[in-house]
């Protein structure tokens, strides 16, 4: 695995990343002063060799006074067993040790691109000189992406003139010395200085993008700048199609909420108060923005919290099933929130976010509550890590409840026990099927079996991606997202009890 460790920069007592191997785009978020900048600076230094000055050291002493010194500081690039060291020495970043300075070189992606905060993003060209101006149309690949991301057309007619330093003198004034023009609906021509701020932030970064190489690691501080939050949402979309055709890694930092939830990957710095910073990639957006608001900013009487989406719809089908048959009428969101740990922190974060804590409830995966009865077990055996998490737990003990299975596996082991029941199910949801569900079930099983000696809850999530990817070849009219659903709800089905189901709800409800 490759690595990236960071102690001692800024706030940040100790940061170790694990670095985008793979193509794609990641929106890199966490609380202002968790480190986002420091790691983008750090990631760029694998491609530009000045990209630690980014890291600002006061040069003239006051009084003595050491300020911004990066004493302590060093940044670690790491894979497998070699790694290089890179620390502060005088006005210069060394490598320890030197022979492994070109180590870096090894990285998946090593051509940079960091679009900063400062500098060309907001650049703008002045008119300096131009003898007889020759206007230049546009490149497609800059006009069609302002125009969508944007929303509109106006940019269909943008062009850019070469305009010169006085006198004639040429010199280099930044991006290739061109000078963005467009002309408006009364025919008058316009230069970029009377652009928006918006248009212009993207203008510049998409003059930066025209040319990127293939296999960049491009980097994105702050992309949501001046941004209308759908504009966002269509930035995002147009880098994840450059990522895919261009072979680029790109990683965006923002605290745009819009982005948060659109995105495919998230990567949350999470900093604790000793100045630790965790690197969680396994959330969802609901624990990032600590918020409970739904897609239409509803406020529903109860919220739920489950650690993934294979919980939320096992959940929501005994809650529905549960409610209409006692005939009440209760608004509730289920909602996703990642790792067992990030979901009773949640939990715990109430009522700070103005919700009465009594509204919130934690369903856990059966297999955690396992785990929380190994640590009870345990005793004075129980590592550091142990004791904070079942303090955690046994602060909100009254807002934490358990699954009845771990949706995945249970499931799949009461279909291998019994398919004929789940095989009577989907002939009553599509009509009697050409092929035998029991067959399938079957063919399944000894496919995966390789891999049940493993994880349990991995191979059950094999089991459920084979099965369906099976059922829907057999009959294309039968999606892959319906046979899971018809798994959970033949499930439902036979292990519905009324009377536990009241024991756990209406005392939720009542409370």
């Amino acid at each position: 695995m490759y690595s990236i460790t960071l102690k001692n920069i800024k706030g940040i007592r100790e940061m170790v990343f694990p670095f985008p191997e793979k193509k794609g785009v990641y929106v890199l978020t966490g609380a202002n002063g968790c480190g986002k900048t420091s790691l983008l600076v750090a990631l760029c230094r694998l491609g530009d060799k000045l990209a630690f000055t980014h890291y600002r050291v006061n040069t003239n002493a006051l009084a003595g006074l050491k300020i911004d010194a990066y004493q302590n500081a060093t940044i670690t690039y790491s894979h497998d067993m070699e790694s290089v060291t890179y620390s502060r020495k005088g006005i210069r970043w060394v490598p320890n040790p030197r022979t492994k300075s070109n180590f870096i070189g090894t990285f998946p992606f090593v051509n940079t691109l960091f679009v900063s905060t400062t500098g060309m993003r907001f650049f703008a060209q002045d008119i300096l000189y131009a003898r007889r101006p020759t206007m230049t149309p546009v490149s497609a690949n800059i006009i069609t992406p302002m125009n969508q991301i944007l929303g509109t057309d106006k940019f269909n007619d943008l062009k850019y003139i070469t305009v010169k330093g006085k006198k004639g003198r040429q010199r280099q004034l930044h991006r290739n010395n061109k000078l963005y023009v467009i002309k408006d609906a009364a025919g008058n021509f316009y230069s970029e200085l009377n652009f928006s701020l918006g248009e212009r932030l993207l203008l510049n970064t998409l003059d930066l993008l025209e040319n990127i190489s293939p296999r960049t690691l491009l980097l994105i501080d702050e992309v949501e700048l001046a941004l209308h939050p759908v504009a966002q949402i269509r930035f995002y979309d147009y880098l994840k199609k450059q990522a895919s055709s261009k072979n680029l890694a790109v990683v965006i930092s923002t605290h745009s909420s819009s982005l948060i939830k659109h995105a495919d990957t998230r990567i949350y710095l999470e900093k604790d108060s000793y100045g630790k910073v965790s690197i969680l990639t396994d959330c969802f957006p609901a624990y990032i923005l600590r918020t409970v608001a739904s897609d239409e900013d509803r406020r529903p009487d109860f919220i739920f919290f489950v650690e993934d989406i294979m919980a939320q719809r096992y959940l929501n089908a005994f809650i529905r099933k549960f409610l209409a048959d006692v005939k009440r009428l209760i608004d509730y969101k289920v909602i996703c929130v990642g790792g067992y740990e990030q979901v009773v922190t949640l939990v715990q974060s109430f009522p700070a976010l103005n919700y009465e804590k009594s509204k919130v409830q934690a369903f856990l995966d059966k297999d955690v509550e396992d785990l929380h009865n190994q640590w009870e077990i345990k005793g004075t055996g129980r590592t550091d890590k142990e004791n904070k998490m079942l303090k955690l737990f046994q602060d909100n003990k009254d807002n934490v409840s358990y699954l009845s299975i771990t949706p995945e596996l249970g499931i799949w082991e009461w279909i291998e026990q019994h398919p004929d029941i789940l095989k009577v199910h989907i002939d009553q949801q599509h009509g009697v099927q050409g092929f035998d569900v029991v067959n399938v079930v079957s063919e399944t099983t000894t496919a995966e079996q390789p891999n049940k000696g493993g994880n349990l809850r991995i191979w059950a999530k094999g089991c459920f991606k084979n099965f369906k990817e099976r059922i829907h070849q057999a009959n294309p009219l039968i999606l892959e997202e319906d046979v899971v659903g018809d798994m959970i709800s033949c499930y439902v089905d036979n292990h519905y009890n009324l009377d536990r189901l009241k024991k756990i709800f209406f005392p939720l409800f009542n409370r």
